[in-house]
């Protein structure tokens, strides 16, 4: 069927692609491509609806497809960027943990006083909350190189 279709409407090699397998000459896999309402730099979490919207339009048609076609996935440039951001923004969580507690570490054994840890803590998570509040409050977005 899927082969018919593909011959009938000479799809070129940007849309469709059919994969044989080498020895029986049986479809292996097809790849189809479709044209996503997203750009690289659409929001986090319009790329978060984006991507739900399909998963659960493609386990509807894993779901009731026949044994052996079942296994269909998609995937996109945009949604591995969405994934990149989304390791960015936990990571950024532990790092800001990581660094207030080796601060506190180094502050507690080198001063081997607890006031004074106190008060590095709680000068440096100032600092973290004021330039995390001043992103905010200007509108400003956290570009890949600023994040790193």
């Amino acid at each position: 069927c899927l082969l018919t279709w593909h011959k009938i409407n000479r799809m070129d090699q940007w849309h469709t692609r059919l994969f044989y397998h080498p020895e029986s000459e049986d479809l292996a896999f097809a790849m189809l491509r479709f044209s996503l309402p997203l750009k690289w730099d659409s929001s986090n979490e319009y790329q978060h609806e984006v991507y739900k919207l399909w998963k659960a339009q493609l386990d509807k048609i894993n779901q009731n497809a026949p044994q052996g076609v079942s296994g269909a996935f998609f995937a996109a440039y945009t949604f591995w960027w969405m994934d990149t951001w989304d390791s960015m923004r936990s990571t950024a969580y532990e790092a800001s943990i990581i660094t207030l507690s080796v601060s506190a570490v180094v502050v507690l054994l080198a001063s081997h006083n607890i006031i004074l840890t106190f008060y590095a803590l709680f000068s440096i998570a100032g600092i973290l909350m004021c330039i995390t509040a001043t992103l905010v409050g200007m509108d400003w977005t956290l570009g890949l190189l600023e994040a790193v």
